[in-house]
Formats: C-alpha cells, structure tokens, sequence
C-alpha cells in the first residue's frame, strides 16, 4: 500500500489563481483610472458650464436692465407726446371755438377814419391770439386814440407802437403789436373755424 500525506499538497493551482487576483487587480486599476479621468471631465465640464450659467445670466441682468431703461425711456417719449398731442388738440379746439367776427368786428368799430389799416397778422399761442397790425394814421394822437379804443372794447390787452415811420405825404406808418384774449360770452360761428393768416 502507499502513504499518501494530503496535508503538504495544495488542492488548487497556485499559480492560476495569483493570475486571476492579478487580472482582477489590473481590472479594478483600469476601472479607478477610467472613473477618475471620467470624474475630472465632468468636474472640468461642470466648472465650465457654470462658468458658462453665470455668464448668460449676467448677460440676462443686464439685458432686463436695459429694457427697463428701453421701457422707462419710452414711457417718458410716449408721455411726451402724449402731452405734445393733448396740446394741440386742445389749441385746435380753442381755434375752433374762438370767434373771428367777433374779433374782427371789434378793430372794425373802433378804427378811426383817420387811420387806414393795411395788414392784420393773427398768431394763436396758448390759447391767447398775439396780433399785429399795421396802420398808416394822420399824426401820434389818432393813432393813440386807435390804441385806447381797441383795449376799451375788450379783449384787447398791452397794444403797444412800434416800428413807426413818417411816409413822404406826413402821416405815420406804424406796427401795433398786442394780445387778444377772448371775452367769454362771445358767440362761436361755424364760419370763424379758419383764422386768417393774413388779412390785407
């Protein structure tokens, strides 16, 4: 019979298994170097794209900000001209509801017959009506006389003399500047609508 001592064999191959626990080993390597390149990738790339996120949303403060100025600045630009507009409506219907027979009737009764009048030159302006008027009198006192009978007869206010000048036959040729304001009993005629620019 033979002796056969199992105790001092190994019953696996040794050798094949540290092969195995090497390749397994070299796996494992392989997977952390895999994964650690991985990670610093997406680290790098989560870096940027915050980078990135932080950079539009600075772009969109900025944008907002310059749209409220763009809205601020328009709603002053429409206030204007919404002012500008609401103006001149309101100078168009004080053109419409301001009566130019009345008007011309008043110069009309208190021209003397010694004073000619050559041009009337009507100007609205806030409502109120600059005048000028251009007249060829005999001498001062007529033309005094005229001034005082248009701020007698209402609506006629500061009617001052300028520019006058002595014509080759004596008499005096002069520009009366002044304002008429309207009396507010005065009729409206639909005819008046159109003032006009230049009476001669």
């Amino acid at each position: 019979m033979i002796a056969t001592n199992f105790s001092t064999r190994p019953f696996y191959n040794e050798r094949a298994v540290y092969l195995a626990l090497g390749s397994l080993a070299i796996v494992v390597i392989l997977l952390l170097t895999v994964c650690l390149v991985r990670f610093s990738s997406l680290f790098q790339e989560g870096v940027f794209l915050r980078s990135e996120v932080a950079e539009v949303q600075l772009a969109i403060d900025n944008l907002r900000v310059e749209i409220q100025t763009l809205e601020t600045e328009m709603s002053g630009e429409l206030r204007e001209q919404q002012t500008s507009a609401i103006r001149e409506v309101n100078e168009l219907l004080k053109r419409r509801a301001f009566s130019w027979t009345v008007f011309l009737n008043r110069i009309e009764d208190t021209l003397p017959s010694e004073v000619m009048l050559s041009a009337v030159r009507p100007e609205m302006s806030n409502g109120n009506l600059e005048v000028e008027l251009a007249v060829v009198a005999e001498d001062v006192a007529v033309l005094d006389g005229f001034i005082e009978g248009l701020e007698q007869s209402g609506g006629f206010e500061d009617m001052l003399s300028r520019e006058e000048q002595v014509t080759r036959d004596g008499l005096r040729r002069a520009v009366l500047y002044g304002w008429y304001r309207p009396i507010s009993n005065e009729t409206v005629q639909s005819s008046d609508s159109t003032p006009p620019e230049n009476l001669q």
